[in-house]
């Protein structure tokens, strides 16, 4: 009966997708082993972006006890509703990797092929001295049924109430990555982003999304007493990736992203992405060391005129396993003065073949 009385709220308190403002960002769809769209990661809101990981179990297990407004990333009703609307723009579109608008099952807890709701909790209530669960709820639905598309508020749930149970709805979890560069200027010719020496660069990387872990060690590498970032995945039964990412500055011409890393497992991959774009993939199969004197260098260049024409992105690092997978990463740097253009490469080109052609000519 619940459920019932939930979706007819729905779909009468719903607010149209025509107030919603145009979104820029290209969030990293996440999937779980079984295929599921599990969260995103890097989706903007406001003048924020944020990781988003779809649940299905109780308020009270998911946000520390459920029992304070604090416990929720969003605490009104218009920042709830914004994250909302930002899911279906941004997040349930279809695409080469799933038909997510079209076929709202292929989303973890979804198990109704016409319809579901993402449930963002901005806050609690009580009433009738029950304590009660402030949501703002997005509908996806298929092709039949889109009309009904939009969010609304929801009403009578409680802390304890299992969303497993119900097989239409999921709870949304968000984590804040960083925040979006205004007005910034151009960067210079080399930009350091991080080498993890220190609390404040790793604080510029966002939280971390996926069962895995990220954390700050010691170089694994003898006598180097600096800091790396480490990406583990202990169990890929439970997670099938782990991501971190930073906000930069894009620059206006080509450049490469420069950094060290070091495989400590010879299983997993390195995928290295730019506003959801894969720039580079790096197998750990191919430059397994056992004993390494040193980390390895990478350098990925960017050339991309979609990506080039932006004022920012997420830059992200992902730790993709086949058995359990370790990696550590340092020295992050954006470097745009080794990247010549491709038409200064022909006029040095030909400029050349002058030099050699007026030699010859004097010289026969």
């Amino acid at each position: 009966m619940k459920n019932f009385l939930n979706t007819c709220i729905t779909f009468t308190l719903m607010i149209g997708l025509l107030f919603s403002e145009y979104s820029t960002a290209t969030p990293i769809l996440i999937k779980n082993n079984n295929g599921e769209l599990s969260g995103a990661y890097g989706v903007e809101v406001g003048n924020m972006l944020y990781n988003v990981e779809f649940i299905d179990d109780s308020c009270v297990n998911i946000f520390s006890g459920c029992n304070d407004v604090s416990d929720f990333m969003f605490q009104t009703r218009n920042s709830a509703t914004a994250a909302s609307l930002a899911l279906i723009e941004q997040v349930f579109v279809d695409q080469p990797s799933g038909a997510y608008d079209s076929d709202p099952s292929l989303t973890h807890g979804i198990e109704n092929r016409f319809t579901s709701f993402i449930n963002t909790i901005y806050g609690l209530e009580d009433i009738s001295g029950e304590t009660n669960l402030k949501i703002q709820a997005v509908s996806n639905s298929n092709a039949d049924f889109e009309e009904y598309d939009g969010v609304s508020g929801r009403a009578g749930w409680t802390p304890t109430d299992d969303f497993l149970e119900v097989d239409a709805m999921v709870l949304a979890k968000w984590t804040e990555l960083g925040q979006i560069p205004e007005n910034s200027p151009a960067p210079g010719p080399v930009v350091q982003i991080s080498n993890f020496d220190g609390a404040a660069p790793f604080e510029d990387w966002g939280a971390k999304l996926g069962n895995g872990t990220r954390e700050i060690v010691e170089s694994p590498i003898d006598g180097d007493d600096s800091n790396v970032m480490q990406l583990t995945i202990d169990n890929p039964n439970n997670s099938n990736a782990v991501f971190t990412g930073s906000i930069i500055t894009i620059p206006d011409d080509s450049f490469t992203i420069d950094f060290s890393y070091l495989f400590q497992t010879s299983t997993g991959s390195l995928d290295i992405l730019l506003n959801g774009t894969l720039l580079e993939s790096i197998s750990a199969i191919d430059v397994w060391d056992p004993n390494p004197a040193s980390l390895l260098s990478a350098s990925v260049l960017v050339d991309d005129e979609s990506l080039l024409a932006l004022d920012y992105g997420m830059l992200t690092f992902g730790l993709y396993p086949g058995s359990p997978s370790q990696i550590v990463i340092d020295d992050i740097v954006l470097n745009i003065t080794q990247v010549p253009e491709p038409s200064s490469l022909v006029i040095f080109a030909l400029g050349i073949i002058g030099l050699t052609s007026r030699r010859f000519k004097k010289h026969p």
